[in-house]
């Protein structure tokens, strides 16, 4: 079962690299870039041992980019 999820969310994580570095996600912030990016924020303190920036440099600096944002940095959720 762990295989099967990991290669799963590797599968999705390299589909949002390429739509990334494909421009799909420039221009005005909209619902999907709040989601992607509270979903990017979320993985990180929860599974630390998946470096998903690792392989996907288009996705972590986009990622990078909206979590310098103001209304991103004002709502990051306390540490665990």
């Amino acid at each position: 079962m762990i295989e099967l999820e990991t290669t799963r969310v590797n599968r999705t994580a390299d589909v949002l690299e390429r739509a990334v570095a494909a421009g799909a996600y420039a221009g005005a912030i909209s619902a999907s870039h709040i989601v992607l990016g509270c979903t990017l924020g979320w993985i990180d303190p929860r599974h630390p041992v998946w470096h998903w920036r690792d392989e996907r440099p288009a996705l972590a600096a986009w990622f990078n980019a909206i979590a310098a944002r103001p209304s991103f940095e004002q709502t990051v959720p306390p540490p665990l």
